[in-house]
């Protein structure tokens, strides 16, 4: 539990009300959102699906992140992070891996090495922003990065082969049963994931009643919305990157994709890496704050030390994680290409299109997209059904990590399975799994409010 807790800070005022509040947070919260699943899984899913993988994706994911905004009150938000710090910091963490990942792997394939740099420049951009004006920065950086991403929208329907609506004619190729089964899992998985971000919680916490709700539906039925839509008009250049073809960008697409992408991308790490370094100061102060007011005359300096290694430690800790993800994604490109090269030879075909019709091909790079994507479909949604929602009957039971642990174990395995396996029936055991482990703690709940009656 982290007493004094980095989000736990009431409204000031300034930034709770008002319409720069609604179109600020609004925009905060789009764009935080406007990540590295909003702007590529769209293009995969539509590749497996058709249109329908398109719906399936943005009606829950918009709807479910809108309505976060109206079922949490302010006191709640502030309140979560209290019981829930630990796992909202790993929500983050594994966050900003992802996006290392795919630095590593797409970014580098797409749009080559100065889109790295371009990624770099905007965290850089971002953190100067919150680091100067705080919350009231982080709104203003999130409008701009906004606009130039719909004026690169914008542009780009100039060309024809930009249509969105050319998703109603694309053939999915998996069977229309694997959509049934993907449908529950998407619902549940953007239902609950977004009590565990960070950057929600902020926004809801420093915001009023009216204006957080007001805030919570622009950002997500308005500019995140708006963002997934552009996915579609660029979705066919990811996919064939995807497959592991080289696929260096130039021209127009070169760059509109080239100020689109690494600036979301950029900004989501910076919003996020801020809440993992207030999260570790907040909960570094704490523990120094338990022998503050002891007898000793070197306290004082040690404790100031101790904070310092600490947050030294847990940077050094981040830079590792997020390089070696950044590192993986890069072997993975490269694994990619050897693998496609040889499997066009070998079955005669001449580009990533003829590979999945004629057999359903993944690569390394993506199986590893895929892979970490799980994480947003069993671990996180397990947590909050499992861990976090009260159960209908008041009980004093405590929530057993060993049970959510065996839960998103075999949720997982079995997620594998139907995702990156295209075993549809998995999916739907994915989903069965937590639903029966949650039934299974409102049992137990109940057995326990009747024995104390």
């Amino acid at each position: 539990m982290i007493e004094k807790h980095w989000l736990s800070e009431k409204p000031d005022g300034k930034n709770s009300t008002g319409l720069f509040s609604v179109l600020g947070w609004g925009a905060f919260l789009g764009t935080s959102w406007t990540w590295v699943i909003g702007m590529v899984l769209p293009a995969l899913l539509i590749r497996d699906m058709g249109i329908s993988g398109f719906i399936i994706f943005a009606l829950p994911n918009c709807i479910g992140a809108a309505a976060m905004g109206t079922i949490l009150s302010g006191q709640n938000a502030r309140d979560i992070p209290k019981r829930h710090g630990g796992m909202i910091l790993t929500f983050s963490i594994i966050t900003v891996a992802y996006h290392f990942y795919i630095a590593g792997y797409l970014l580098t394939n797409l749009l080559g090495l100065m889109s790295i740099g371009l990624f770099a420049l905007s965290i850089v951009l971002a953190s100067v922003f919150i680091r100067l004006w705080k919350d009231r920065g982080g709104m203003i950086f999130s409008m701009i990065v906004w606009v130039v991403s719909i004026v690169a929208f914008l542009v780009s329907l100039s060309m024809t082969e930009a249509n969105p609506f050319t998703i109603l004619n694309e053939k999915p190729l998996l069977d229309r049963s694997y959509m049934w089964f993907f449908l529950p899992a998407s619902v549940a998985g953007f239902l609950l994931c977004p009590y565990l971000d960070a950057t929600f919680l902020r926004a809801r916490a420093r915001t009023s009643k009216v204006t957080g709700a007001l805030a919570f539906k622009v950002g997500f039925l308005v500019i995140f919305a708006s963002m997934i839509i552009f996915t579609t008009a660029y979705g066919h250049k990811l996919v064939e990157a995807f497959a592991g073809e080289e696929s260096r960008l130039d021209g127009i697409w070169g760059v509109l994709l080239m100020v689109h992408i690494p600036l979301q991308m950029g900004l989501t790490v910076s919003w996020h890496c801020r809440e993992i370094f207030e999260c570790s100061n907040s909960w570094l102060k704490n523990i120094v704050s338990k022998v503050k007011h002891r007898d000793c005359n070197q306290c004082e300096r040690l404790s100031k030390n101790f904070i310092k290694a600490g947050f030294i430690g847990s940077l050094a800790g981040c830079i590792i994680i997020f390089a070696s993800l950044f590192l993986l994604g890069l072997l993975f490109r490269n694994i990619s290409f050897d693998l496609f090269n040889d499997f066009k030879i070998t079955h005669k075909i001449t580009n990533f299109i003829e590979a999945y019709k004629i057999e359903r091909y993944i690569s390394v790079g993506e199986i590893g997209y895929r892979c970490i994507l799980i994480l947003y479909g069993t671990l996180f949604p397990a947590y909050v059904l499992l861990m976090m929602i009260p159960t209908f009957y008041k009980s004093n039971l405590k929530r057993s990590w060993w049970f959510y642990g065996a839960t998103v174990v075999l949720s997982t395995a079995t997620a594998y399975l139907g995702f990156v396996h295209d075993m549809g029936w998995a999916i739907a055991v994915t989903t069965g799994v937590i639903g029966l482990a949650r039934l299974w703690i409102e049992f137990k709940a109940y057995r326990d409010y009747k024995q104390n009656l």
